[in-house]
């Protein structure tokens, strides 16, 4: 007692914050060169000894961190982990190694990268590492679009209901997938790339080479996220578009001045909405004719995603796989399946559920995944956690509507990064239970 006593009274926040700073930057390299679609063809044992290393390493920043700097924790979140550990040891016969692997990230995410988010010196390195990272791959991937240069490898022939795993490079499926293996997971990455551009844009003074390189920069990854063509992306550029337009709109004096100056400013922001619509379309339409300017033997490109256009669900199966994923809660309702042993625990006790009968391994909403992975307790933990937040981003929202000038640029770039991560969640999993770098986002900003 007296060896912990005087340890506590040591200064390990120096410690955590430097061990969360390298953490982090290798972290976010390794998570951008994950999102590539060449990275599934490295030998495994590059990618163990990598992460393997990097769990390490993030592990003894939030071992220290909950120790010494018990206090600072979020208790909803220590509660959290604990569920899911509950879950795992529960569930233990339909396998407990991938899951013990899983709650070493959670363990990082929650006490760690939650921990050191108040960190502004690095959360400037993450941005520049993001944009340029992104700047680069997004073009190269554009020009596999422009030269036509794209490829696709079946990794499991046997198997059409596996086709996610299929290798796909450059323009397919009337979509561009370029350097990316998940263009959807990518294109979100891709936004909060150019939210965090944007902000460099209003710090630069205006028509200065640094102002013009940015909107090229912008205009890049733009590009790539409509050739991509993720609804999701689409719905949360919308929302953000909605709320910045409403927020700058209602300032101006001629409409605060008005009689009505919420419901103009309102008015006058779903136009903005609507126009963006025509303008992304527009802009589609004119993208298809750009491979023709390179090569005449190319006619213009079809830019349908063939994957909504012959399907008759305009959910792309999503309704399905959610109301199969909470049949399967209900026959897990206290504790869940655990984070890896969903379909294992549902071929076990349901075995002709929806999600099972298809081969989909993931509930493709994150909200519905916290209640089927850690049942009624998770949620529980979990939830209070999501309101907590969600009321704080509320009041800065509202600020920023009545009072834009007095939200700083930094808190609008995480306000919008986060509502965006927050409608992908929606639609796409891995947002809480995985390791990528959309987690890393939404834990450094939320």
């Amino acid at each position: 007692m007296l060896f912990y006593s005087k340890l506590n009274k040591l200064n390990f926040r120096p410690i955590v914050r430097n061990i969360g700073a390298y953490f982090c930057v290798l972290f976010l390299f390794f998570s951008i060169v994950r999102l590539m679609n060449f990275y599934r063809f490295l030998p495994s044992s590059i990618n163990i000894t990598v992460f393997g290393l990097l769990a390490l390493c993030g592990l003894c920043g939030a071992a220290i961190n909950f120790v010494f700097n018990f206090k600072c924790q979020n208790k909803f979140l220590i509660f959290f982990w604990l569920s899911i550990l509950v879950s795992c040891v529960l569930r233990m016969r339909y396998g407990f190694i991938e899951n013990l692997k899983e709650l070493i990230w959670y363990a990082i995410d929650f006490f760690l990268l939650y921990q050191i988010r108040d960190n502004k010196h690095l959360l400037d390195v993450i941005k520049k590492i993001t944009t340029m990272s992104f700047l680069v791959i997004t073009f190269l991937s554009l020009v596999t679009y422009v030269i036509q240069l794209n490829f696709y490898v079946e990794i499991e022939p046997n198997d059409p209901l596996l086709h996610e795993d299929d290798f796909r490079f450059g323009f397919i499926e009337n979509r561009l997938f370029g350097l990316f293996s998940n263009p959807n997971s990518a294109s979100t990455a891709t936004f909060i790339s150019i939210l965090f551009l944007f902000e460099e844009l209003t710090k630069s003074k205006i028509f200065s080479c640094k102002f013009w390189q940015n909107i090229i920069f912008i205009f890049i990854q733009f590009t790539y996220i409509i050739l991509a063509g993720s609804r999701t992306v689409f719905l949360a550029m919308i929302l953000n578009i909605f709320i910045a337009s409403w927020g700058y709109i209602r300032s101006l004096k001629e409409i605060s001045k008005s009689k009505r100056p919420l419901i103009i400013s309102m008015l006058l922001s779903f136009l903005c909405c609507v126009f963006f619509c025509f303008f992304c379309t527009f802009f589609k339409k004119i993208l298809s004719f750009l491979p023709c300017l390179f090569n005449a033997n190319i006619k213009k490109i079809n830019t349908e995603r063939i994957d909504i256009k012959t399907s008759g669900d305009i959910s792309n199966l999503r309704f399905s796989i959610w109301l199969s994923a909470i049949e399967i809660f209900k026959k897990a309702w206290l504790f869940g399946t655990s984070p890896k042993n969903l379909i294992m625990y549902a071929n076990d006790v349901i075995p002709n559920t929806f999600m099972v009968r298809l081969k989909y391994r993931m509930v493709h909403n994150t909200y519905i995944e916290i209640f089927v992975y850690t049942g009624i307790i998770g949620a529980c933990c979990f939830y209070p956690f999501i309101i907590k937040n969600g009321s704080k981003l509320l009041k800065i929202l509202s600020e920023f509507i009545s009072r834009i000038k007095n939200v700083n640029i930094q808190t609008r770039t995480a306000m919008f990064a986060v509502f965006s991560i927050a409608i992908f969640g929606f639609f796409e999993p891995g947002i809480i239970f995985s390791s990528n770098i959309l987690t890393f986002f939404l834990w450094l900003f939320v």
